[in-house]
């Protein structure tokens, strides 16, 4: 039996808008722990058997919404500390995007990216006595989020 390859932690890039116009990006450095979160909001309708309404009945589920969220934790570098509270001290969500490199469909598009509007909903900035300062932020969409194969970084 073959392993089938994957991917390591560096394979997994994510970086985040400086503005809400702005085109230049930054990956938040020291970051230990990279999480994309992808999720539905559903509607359950039980469906009874029409023939035997004794049975146990069906349950049938209807999208009601999509959401995604992403989480960065690790360790806190000197200069991620002033962007990173930049972007939760705003009210304007900013593009976030996260690679996975090799994800795509090969050929010309050997990446898979997703891409769309995210807030920083929590910040959190801890240190504890003889270890290095750390950090937990979260990201949650608002609108839509694309998931396109493109080409590899130059």
């Amino acid at each position: 039996m073959a392993q089938p390859p994957t991917f390591t932690f560096g394979d997994v890039i994510v970086q985040v808008a400086t503005s809400s116009a702005a085109s230049t990006f930054i990956t938040i450095c020291g970051r230990k722990k990279k999480s994309l979160k992808l999720s539905k909001e559903t509607n359950t309708t039980e469906v009874p058997d029409c023939v035997d309404p004794d049975l146990p009945s069906w349950q049938i589920a209807d999208v009601m919404s999509l959401s995604s969220e992403f989480e960065i934790s690790g360790t806190t570098a000197k200069e991620s500390l002033k962007p990173v509270v930049d972007l939760w001290n705003t009210t304007e969500p900013r593009k976030v995007r996260c690679r996975y490199v090799g994800g795509g469909s090969g050929g010309g598009t050997p990446d898979l990216l997703f891409e769309g509007d995210y807030h920083l909903v929590d910040l959190q900035l801890d240190a504890e006595w003889k270890e290095r300062p750390g950090f937990e932020c979260a990201f949650k969409s608002t609108g839509a989020v694309t998931m396109t194969a493109v080409a590899a970084l130059p």
